[in-house]
């Protein structure tokens, strides 16, 4: 993949991300393109990772906006570029789902269960209009300017 293709798939995933993030009450972060070379890998850690909770509702619903959030990026991407290839279980956003689904599932099935069921709901909450069209316009504006505020976040989304 050029590294053209790279800047698109990465831009609109942040886009997805940031969308996610607003709905699921989070805080939008700050934006930018990395610089993109075999050598350099992203790493993102999220804090809202469900940890020993003892209420198992609470505990669950941290786990269903993790594994929303983490996949968030990989639906923008499918939505706005078209890109009907289904998450790889080896890319760290599918895994960061996986294993917020292990904090609260009892087996494999059933994680993998949880995690199809969540990928479906994310793509469903961003097709919603006018999310798609609010998500490109964050991305161009990203591709465009290369990093993005906070503030200018919330205003496109």
């Amino acid at each position: 993949m050029d590294d053209e293709k790279k800047r698109h798939r990465f831009a609109a995933a942040e886009a997805g991300k940031a969308m996610m993030s607003l709905m699921l009450g989070r805080p939008a972060y700050p934006l930018s393109l990395p610089p993109f070379s075999p050598e350099k890998t992203l790493e993102k850690s999220d804090p809202f990772l469900p940890s020993h909770l003892r209420d198992p509702r609470r505990r669950r619903a941290l786990a269903e906006g993790h594994v929303l959030f983490a996949l968030s990026g990989l639906a923008a991407v499918r939505l706005l570029l078209d890109d009907r290839t289904r998450p790889y279980l080896d890319d760290p956003d599918v895994q960061s789902a996986y294993d917020a689904a292990r904090s609260i599932c009892g087996s494999e099935e059933e994680c993998a269960a949880f995690v199809e069921w969540l990928w479906q709901r994310c793509i469903a909450l961003l097709s919603l209009s006018p999310r798609p069209e609010r998500m490109r316009a964050l991305a161009e504006q990203l591709l465009r300017k290369g990093s993005l505020s906070e503030r200018e976040i919330l205003r496109h989304l």
